[in-house]
């Protein structure tokens, strides 16, 4: 695309790797990949998003700083990272190109074998694979799925909740709160998350928040079918 912001179909990828064999001076489709980022970026306003973030398997975003500004967020898990931030910013920062349009970047990076563990399967070894059909339609597929994994701040009326609704929300929200409930009362605590998630699942997470999700399935869906 001649730049690292544009979206890209699975044909585009094929092509890519096929004009980059021609390049180097070995088989680029036996090389072996360690590391992989696959992610999608949409126009949108990315603050916005990532500032709405508010857990994911537990853990409380991580700021991105560039230029002592935050940028981003992301969390940082076990052999991989979920990340999102502000693409507009950070190409003006690193390329001094001005896109001219809020664009909203976000992504997986990890590991190899976060891909291909017992949750994901993808069966990632070489390069040829990341053009594998079926193994690309799995990596859509958990770049779509965490997506939806990850809290968000739901816009809640708190006049439609009980009293008790209300102290479940404000201890799952406090994240010392949340975290010292966790180490002392393991058991109690997995009971009371287990009723926030269903509380937070009949909670409409505010028409931003869905609108987003279906700007990044659109174009994910559009680069597996094109």
């Amino acid at each position: 695309m001649n730049n690292n912001y544009q979206s890209f179909s699975y044909s585009q990828v094929v092509d890519a790797f096929s004009k980059l064999n021609q390049l180097v001076p070995f088989n680029i489709y036996e090389a072996v990949v360690t590391r992989l980022a696959v992610g999608v970026v949409i126009e949108e306003d990315a603050q916005k998003a990532y500032n709405e973030w508010q857990f994911y398997m537990g853990k409380p975003p991580i700021p991105m700083f560039d230029k002592n500004k935050i940028y981003g967020a992301k969390f940082h898990l076990t052999d991989y990272y979920i990340k999102a931030y502000d693409k507009t910013f950070q190409v003006q920062c690193k390329d001094k190109i001005n896109i001219g349009k809020p664009y909203f970047r976000y992504e997986i990076d990890g590991k190899t074998k976060f891909f291909n563990n017992k949750t994901n399967g993808v069966g990632i070894t070489t390069v040829a694979d990341l053009i594998d059909k079926i193994k690309y339609k799995k990596l859509c597929n958990i770049l779509i799925e965490r997506y939806q994994k990850i809290e968000k701040e739901a816009q809640i009326d708190l006049s439609q909740l009980t009293l008790k609704e209300m102290r479940l929300v404000a201890s799952m929200r406090d994240f010392k709160i949340k975290e010292s409930m966790r180490k002392q009362y393991s058991h109690t605590y997995k009971k009371e998350r287990l009723k926030y998630l269903n509380l937070m699942r009949g909670i409409d997470n505010s028409d931003f928040q869905n609108k987003v999700f279906n700007k990044l399935n659109t174009a994910i869906q559009y680069s597996l079918n094109n």
